[in-house]
């Protein structure tokens, strides 16, 4: 990677330069509709107040960095966001960036056996699911009533409706719930990046 985390001055400057780079990028491509949506979304992250006088993705984007609810090293709460506004074309971006190795990635557990399966590691992985979470269900075995409990629950919750899946196919399945059950249905929707990400190898 070129730009690692390190204690270097220099270097940080550099990560922080890049992070807030594509921060005004994603800012610029937003439309006026976007950002009313993300005003909606962030209603229990930031004041009534802020929110109003936000006139761009940036102004928003500068909350949640000083309130370390994004941050260089980890983006997955702005993917999240993005991913619920329709807009999968910013969040390539973000995966451009981090592809890049403009920051050096958190270091990830790995998946070896059920034992590693904690709900901790699950609520991790559960960030990069979004969208995708209803089909992931099915996918696993998780019952249609048990998919529809978590929608109504968590609509407007994408990471804690990811989380639940996995969390009631880890207790409902039982000894069905293994690392091969779950890597399986994580190729089978070809969501690679996961597969590479916390799958051994």
């Amino acid at each position: 990677f070129p730009f690692k985390m390190a204690s270097n001055d220099g270097n940080e400057s550099k990560i922080k330069f890049e992070f807030r780079k594509l921060l005004l990028k994603i800012s610029d491509r937003l439309s006026s509709e976007n950002l009313r949506e993300l005003k909606h979304l962030l209603v229990d992250q930031i004041t009534k107040v802020k929110l109003e006088t936000a006139e761009q993705g940036i102004d928003i984007f500068n909350i949640l960095d000083e309130r370390g609810l994004i941050k260089p090293e980890d983006l997955g709460f702005l993917r999240e966001l993005l991913d619920v506004i329709e807009r999968k074309d910013l969040c390539e971006l973000i995966r451009v960036y981090e592809d890049r190795g403009s920051v050096a990635p958190p270091t990830t557990q790995r998946i070896y056996t059920e034992a590693d399966l904690s709900d901790l590691l699950l609520g991790e992985i559960a960030k990069e699911i979004g969208k995708d979470w209803k089909m992931l269900s099915r996918h696993l075995g998780l019952p249609e009533y048990e998919i529809q409990s978590i929608n109504q629950a968590y609509m407007f919750d994408l990471h804690e409706a990811s989380f639940q899946a996995l969390l009631r196919w880890k207790v409902k399945l039982g000894e069905k719930a293994t690392v091969r059950a779950l890597r399986r249905a994580f190729e089978d929707m070809r969501l690679m990046g996961i597969v590479q990400k916390y799958f051994d190898s």
